[in-house]
């Protein structure tokens, strides 16, 4: 729902549905225009933290989630698995595998 990041000249709250989200601060961005539909980010610093507004905000992220909200992504072309997957080992066997190897590397 929400991921905190830090940068050099400020910290960011990443909203992963906030383009779904209201904004009555008008502080959510897209980073990546163009890129991303769903994601948004608020660019805060020290002195510009109104912990009610984050709360709200926070708030606003949890009942989108809890409501199920959602944004399909555009797929432009059919997403394939590659072959090296579909030839591997089932999932049980494959711990099975990394346990033996591992143990044998200690």
């Amino acid at each position: 729902m929400v991921g905190p990041g830090a940068f050099k000249s400020y910290f960011g709250l990443w909203f992963f549905l906030g383009a779904l989200l209201p904004d009555p601060e008008g502080v959510l961005v897209n980073a990546q225009e163009g890129t991303t539909k769903a994601l948004r980010q608020w660019r805060l610093t020290e002195e510009s933290i109104d912990a009610n507004a984050v709360a709200a905000y926070v708030k606003a992220a949890v009942g989108a989630q809890d409501r199920g909200d959602h944004i399909a992504p555009a797929r432009s072309r059919p997403v394939g698995i590659p072959p090296e997957l579909l030839d591997a080992p089932p999932l049980d066997r494959r711990w099975t595998i990394l346990h033996h190897l591992t143990a044998r590397a200690r």
